[in-house]
């Protein structure tokens, strides 16, 4: 009978060990320890939140008991009594029994004799495993150490099927925490290979998890920190020393298609076993770099404007005496034929000198535009009308793209200035010659007028540069006439911008709405 027993408490052992479904365990252990003990029933009770116990497994009992009845879990039941006392209970003779009565269960179903151990668990019981007759009988000690040893390898089930539960919990939440952190967060081991990958890491460098997974980090930088990052982990390994494990600092980033990209980098260093993995948090700072910058070319523009006007003012008055001089002399019989040519180059000089002042004055001052509705067709062809017969635009040739009327606000001094220097710059850019397109359009609630050259283009070095105040890719040009001109624009609410190749001209467009 002991090699029975204990060929049973083996077999649902190993049940445990290699099937994580409680239902079928408990349904299986109830038909084992009824065969092993030759008794009527078996059941399993479980202590519920409300303090009684419910019936989850058994045989023998009712159709329909099973999964529904509840017994008490207070002492004057043999569940409660056994709970309670938190070792075997064993009962003889219910009927003369008088530590307790027997709950209702086992009265309807005529038992007479039975025993109960508790199931343990990790902070209170699980609940109760019992064995039970119709017949009287005596529980031997063996008895009693067979149901005590079923019980433990139930309550070790339960206990390892909470943990792995609280630990899916916890993965749960510690994923959900790191799927929706708008930071890239980045694991690795000591050889450098990529582990996990989060959302935001997968925007920010356009790798998909499954892509970074098993690759090393260094596909996430830029030359030359690619090829020294092994390096790096190997001599932090060797020696300890660290330049930004524990530190956070800016560094740069480089993305699937290549482009760099300034980021804020974190690094932890963990333990999993015997694993050494580090903690990659990553902060994309391009938007920070960009507000950053424009604030402080803001502040800038707001110095540089009060200096302009400043500087203006002084050699304004200065250079309308020395053009009076000038024509005056112009006007004289008293200068010798020989030096003519020279006050018409002084007179020139003097007058582009005038242009530049008036120039910084205008961009020193806020502007404010006072717009009316007009046909900006219209308004188009009477500037380029009024201009192609000037010097710049001997050799160039107009061409329209405007095929509809178009309905604007615009104000019409700002934007004859507007498309004037856009055109100017434009055959500047074409010192042989070439066409100037200037086109408009409407989409949506915005209107578009574009110039486009057949220039020289512009370097995609300083593409971005050329709205500067004072830059300038021309010899003699000021830097002042783009800089205005986004002014102007942005006096409409408008937004502008250039596309360029090098060696295929130049498109400016502008984008203000209805």
């Amino acid at each position: 009978m002991q090699e029975r027993q204990q060929s049973a408490v083996a077999e649902l052992g190993l049940q445990a060990l290699g099937d994580p479904d409680l239902k079928r365990l408990f349904d299986r252990t109830v038909q084992v320890v009824a065969e092993t003990l030759e008794v009527d029933f078996c059941k399993i009770l479980e202590l519920q939140p409300e303090g009684d116990c419910l019936l989850r497994a058994g045989v023998g009992w009712k159709s329909g008991c099973v999964g529904r009845a509840r017994v008490a879990a207070d002492p004057d039941s043999q569940a409660g009594h056994t709970l309670l006392r938190q070792g075997p209970v064993v009962v003889k003779d219910l009927a003369g029994e008088t530590r307790f009565r027997g709950p209702g269960l086992l009265r309807e179903h005529g038992v007479v004799s039975g025993a109960s151990v508790v199931i343990s668990g990790h902070s209170e019981p699980f609940g109760v495993l019992g064995a039970h007759t119709r017949k009287r009988r005596d529980f031997s000690p063996d008895d009693i150490s067979f149901l005590q040893s079923v019980a433990n390898v139930l309550a070790s089930a339960v206990e390892r099927q909470r943990s792995e539960a609280a630990l899916r919990r916890s993965e749960e939440k510690t994923r959900a925490i790191v799927d929706t952190c708008i930071d890239g967060i980045i694991t690795i081991d000591e050889r450098g290979t990529i582990q996990s990958f989060n959302p935001a890491a997968e925007k920010m460098f356009g790798y998909r998890e499954e892509e970074a997974f098993g690759k090393n980090v260094r596909i996430l930088m830029p030359s030359p920190d690619s090829e020294q990052h092994d390096e790096y982990i190997q001599n932090y390994l060797r020696t300890g020393r660290a330049r930004i494990i524990g530190f956070g600092r800016e560094v740069v980033g480089a993305r699937r298609d290549g482009t760099p990209f300034p980021m804020h980098l974190g690094v932890g260093e963990m333990r999993l076993g015997e694993r050494r993995m580090f903690v990659g948090l990553l902060r994309d700072l391009t938007y920070f770099k960009k507000v950053q910058e424009e604030l402080l070319q803001a502040q800038n523009l707001a110095a540089l404007g009060e200096m302009a006007a400043s500087v203006a003012h002084e050699i304004k008055n200065p250079l309308a005496a020395i053009l009076g001089v000038i024509q005056v002399l112009q006007d004289s019989d008293a200068i010798a034929p020989e030096y003519g040519d020279v006050i018409d180059e002084l007179s020139l000089r003097v007058e582009r000198l005038d242009q530049t002042v008036k120039r910084l004055l205008n961009f020193a001052k806020p502007i404010e535009a006072d717009c009316r509705e007009v046909d900006l067709v219209d308004v188009l062809e009477q500037i380029v009308g009024a201009v192609r017969n000037e010097e710049p635009f001997r050799r160039v040739q107009f061409q329209f793209g405007c095929k509809a009327q178009i309905r604007a606000p615009v104000d019409l001094v700002l934007f004859d200035d507007l498309l004037r220097n856009l055109i100017y710059n434009a055959a500047e850019a074409m010192p042989e010659g070439g066409t100037i397109t200037v086109a408009c359009g409407q989409r949506d609630e915005e209107v578009f007028v574009s110039v486009t050259d057949t220039g020289l283009g512009i370097q995609p070095d300083v593409l971005d540069k050329v709205f500067r105040p004072f830059f300038t890719t021309k010899r003699g040009g000021t830097g002042l006439g783009l800089a205005l001109s986004k002014k102007i624009v942005e006096a409409h609410g408008g937004r502008i911008g250039i596309r360029s190749e090098p060696g295929k001209g130049a498109e400016v467009v502008v984008r203000f709405p209805l």
